[in-house]
């Protein structure tokens, strides 16, 4: 059976900030998560710091609501904006901004 849904990562956000108000503030643009938001961690193997979690975080959506999924979005928490982040899991080279392919394979890249 075919599952879908979507992976979605949200970056540049602080691990004090509540998933709550990740959720609020999607709810405001009418997109509802089908998983809860979870942590990642940051991925150091070095021993008493395995449990450091990293400034993204992970969640699915319906395909319907990846089209409503703005690039970014600001949350208001705490009395201040925070800007945070939406991709998916395709590889993005950053500078031609293709889709599917890194710098060693750029028919884009300046010679």
């Amino acid at each position: 059976m075919f599952n879908p849904v979507k992976r979605f990562i949200i970056s540049h956000l602080c691990p004090s900030i509540p998933n709550q108000a990740i959720v609020d503030a999607l709810k405001n643009i009418g997109i509802i998560p089908i998983s809860q938001i979870n942590y990642l961690k940051a991925g150091i193997n070095v021993e008493g710091y395995e449990h450091v979690l990293s400034f993204r975080r992970q969640m699915f959506l319906n395909p319907e609501d990846i089209p409503k999924l703005p690039g970014s979005l600001l949350i208001n928490i705490y009395e201040s904006q925070f800007r945070i982040f939406f991709t998916d899991d395709k590889i993005t080279y950053f500078l031609c901004k293709s889709v599917g392919h890194t710098t060693s394979n750029c028919k884009k890249k300046k010679q």
